[in-house]
């Protein structure tokens, strides 16, 4: 029994495509991947008052849907150093707080991310990540690949996201499982060069400002990082 992949190979816009790659595999079933790849340059901080940034949001920004995630990470030891990848399952989910129509379709998708955090003029640190991104019409397959090549379920994250749409920015009001609620803005560019990046950190600023959230609430963890504390005091 075969299965074929067709690999999409984005680079700067998503829409442009460079490569198309025909693969078949044995004993699975049919699987798409479309791979992108970008830098992703985030801003995180916690939400104290929930109703109203949603309330602040709903007048700049619009409204893209609402859908619930759950992540299975996976991870591997190679050449002395950790490498994961991230499996994400998105449905759509309803929180009764948007009364707009959810324009949120199901999907999976492979993540893997390069992570490094940077220092922006003002010390004000930010995720830029090489983000690489897979959708896929089933996981299973690949889950066997990674387990049966010695990857091995690290942790697991789920949350809850409404999301917004402002200029060239995704904003999300996230709640996330044992951790409680946060906005994340994000920014997408074809460069991490330092220029590009410090431009970009003092727009995520700005947007945060614009929800009335002071830039004392930024959190700097990662989330698995948080999760995995959170787990240590609870042992």
């Amino acid at each position: 029994m075969f299965f074929s992949a067709s690999f999409f190979i984005f680079t700067g816009s998503r829409a442009s495509v460079n490569v198309l790659l025909e693969y078949r595999f044995k004993r699975f079933s049919s699987i798409t991947i479309i791979i992108r790849g970008m830098y992703e340059i985030e801003l995180k901080a916690h939400v104290q008052d929930r109703k109203s940034l949603l309330k602040t949001l709903s007048g700049f920004a619009e409204y893209s849907g609402t859908v619930r995630r759950e992540d299975t990470y996976y991870a591997i030891e190679a050449s002395g150093r950790k490498i994961s990848a991230r499996i994400r399952q998105e449905s759509k989910a309803d929180t009764g707080e948007i009364e707009l129509e959810n324009p949120v379709q199901p999907k999976i998708l492979l993540t893997y991310k390069r992570k490094e955090l940077k220092t922006g003029n003002k010390g004000v640190r930010t995720e830029v990540n090489d983000e690489k991104e897979c959708s896929l019409s089933s996981r299973e397959a690949l889950e066997c690949l990674l387990l049966d090549t010695g990857y091995r379920i690290s942790h697991t994250k789920v949350k809850t996201v409404i999301d917004f749409k402002f200029e060239n920015a995704t904003i999300e009001v996230c709640t996330v499982e044992k951790l409680g609620d946060f906005i994340e803005i994000e920014i997408l560019s074809p460069s991490d060069d330092a220029e590009t990046v410090a431009g970009f950190q003092q727009q995520l600023r700005a947007i945060l400002a614009r929800c009335g959230i002071s830039e004392s609430e930024i959190e700097e963890r990662y989330y698995s990082d948080m999760l995995r504390e959170l787990e240590s005091e609870t042992d």
